[in-house]
């Protein structure tokens, strides 16, 4: 048993690989993206999904897989460095340190192979298919889970048009979290009619020279390497499955489902304060999820996060009262999730049907919607055509697109993040022009929901001296805010009244 790596003719650089999609905000993009991943693998038949986080202290020695790690750590290391010391020079001149991020990273993970024993963050699921599929690539099939997660890179494979995950690329989130770029996963699924387990490792590091087992030559590898049962990278299964990765996940569970283990976790020095990032990540990204049927989570700490638990964790954990800037849009639309008293269900006539809640009142800080699709991750607070607001008070609007047609549309403009909605995603013109009709109409009815519940007295009137707001400042943009900009229909609108000018001579 070892970690096999390719050949590669051209090098694989330390920051080549997907996972720069994700740097910011480690903890918070793997919870995002592990769960989303679970959401789309539900069984038709078994709800909620049962999504469990785990943190254990784990003896290397238990875990020879890391130990036998350690060798090509060091190798990625020596190639690092040798190419740091060649350009040590223009970072001299650029004022930079003469060691490299790449170097930086290798010499702490293998400063963590010489502890005893190591933290490991588990995600585990169940009342889903697990990593189902074939474990070899072959021209009569298909790839399903297995190799699209495992072997695969943007390679998209789901079992809905309308799928939460999209792009191939949410499997790259954990390994900005992990301290030794390396995962392990371990499934347990059905194929062809028979339930199986499968485990396996996989890396990714930067492009090493290792010797050819045949012919004795250095060749340079892949950054990507595998903790396999052999060289054709197939997984582990039966009695080859360690022990540990089997031990931690039944304590959750037995049932179908995957376990993916992160070694060495950033910011995991102290459990408590760990533990209470995955609680808010879950909190913030997973309420209505949660809150409506869909999902239930168990956390770090053992407590279980339910539609009946959900509302109160929230509120222990104190995130509603966070001042944070960067996170306040998200914190507003949790708490018009936890304190709305207006929630109901609508049917859209292009996106089908839909959750809302809103909050109404001069308190509110602005006028935003924050949209989410299917179960409900936030997506983003500043959709298009939905960002300037007139004659309505301030309110705080989660919209939650449920109905297959629109949770489609909004998957078609959402980006690889998931935190923005772009029609320039589709080249298709017909397409485009198909999805901003329906979107256009949606977008009036949310409209016409706004001005139901938040528009100002029909008494009140306006004096609006000039449309600066609307129009001023960049003229190129003139024509798209008129084209999209829409007054309610109680503001009355008058021609400004002209005054007499005093003129002193």
């Amino acid at each position: 048993m070892d970690w096999h790596f390719g050949k590669k003719n051209g090098r694989e650089g330390f920051t080549a690989t997907a996972m720069t999609y994700f740097a910011g905000g480690r903890i918070v993009q793997t919870v995002r993206e592990t769960i989303q991943n679970s959401l789309d693998a539900a069984t038709p038949d078994q709800s909620p999904v049962k999504v469990a986080f785990s943190l254990d202290d784990i003896a290397l020695s238990d875990i020879p897989s890391i130990e036998k790690l350690g060798r090509f750590l060091q190798l990625a290391l020596d190639e690092e460095t040798k190419l740091a010391s060649a350009n040590a020079h223009l970072r001299a001149e650029a004022g930079e340190s003469s060691e490299t991020e790449a170097v930086n990273f290798y010499k702490s993970a293998l400063n963590e192979l010489k502890n005893p024993t190591i933290k490991m963050f588990g995600v585990h699921d169940w009342g889903t298919t697990g990593l189902k599929g074939a474990v070899q690539e072959h021209p009569d099939n298909l790839p399903g889970p297995w190799l699209a997660l495992i072997r695969g890179k943007g390679v998209d494979v789901k079992d809905a048009s309308d799928a939460l995950g999209s792009f191939g690329q949410g499997g790259n989130a954990p390994f900005t979290l992990t301290g030794l770029r390396t995962l392990f996963y371990l499934t347990q699924t059905t194929h062809d009619s028979k339930e199986v387990t499968r485990f396996i490792g996989k890396t990714i590091l930067s492009s090493m020279w290792l010797t050819d087992t045949e012919t004795g030559n250095l060749e340079l590898s892949t950054a990507t390497g595998y903790f396999a049962a052999d060289q054709e990278i197939n997984p582990f299964t039966g009695d080859g499955v360690p022990a540990w990765a089997s031990r931690v996940r039944h304590k959750y569970t037995d049932s179908i489902g995957t376990s993916i283990y992160i070694p060495v976790p950033y910011d995991s020095e102290s459990n408590r304060s760990f533990e209470l990032a995955v609680t808010r990540a879950v909190i913030l990204n997973f309420y209505f999820s949660i809150f409506s049927g869909s999902l239930e989570v168990t956390l770090p700490s053992g407590e279980l996060v339910t539609q009946e638990t959900i509302e109160g964790i929230t509120v222990a954990s104190g995130i509603l009262e966070d001042d944070t800037p960067e996170i306040q849009d998200e914190i507003e639309t949790l708490r018009t999730l936890v304190f709305a008293k207006e929630r109901d269900f609508g049917e859209s006539d292009t996106f089908g049907k839909y959750f809302f809640a809103i909050r109404v009142g001069e308190e509110l800080p602005s006028r935003k919607i924050g949209i989410a699709r299917k179960t409900g991750m936030l997506i983003t607070k500043n959709p298009p055509k939905l960002q300037r607001f007139s004659g309505v008070r301030n309110f705080d609007l989660f919209v939650c697109v449920i109905g297959q047609d629109g949770s489609q549309v909004l998957r078609d403009l959402e980006n690889p993040s998931h935190d923005k909605f772009e029609f320039e995603r589709i080249t298709n013109e017909k397409k485009r022009k198909s999805h901003e009709k329906k979107y256009r109409a949606f977008e009036k009815e949310l409209r016409a929901l706004i001005n139901s519940h938040a528009a100002l007295d029909a008494s009140s009137e306006m004096a609006i001296q000039d449309f600066e707001e609307f129009f001023g400042g960049d003229q190129e943009n003139i024509e798209e805010k008129s084209r999209w900009e829409e007054f309610p229909e109680r503001i009355k609108i008058g021609r400004a009244i002209k005054r007499p000018i005093l003129i002193l001579s």
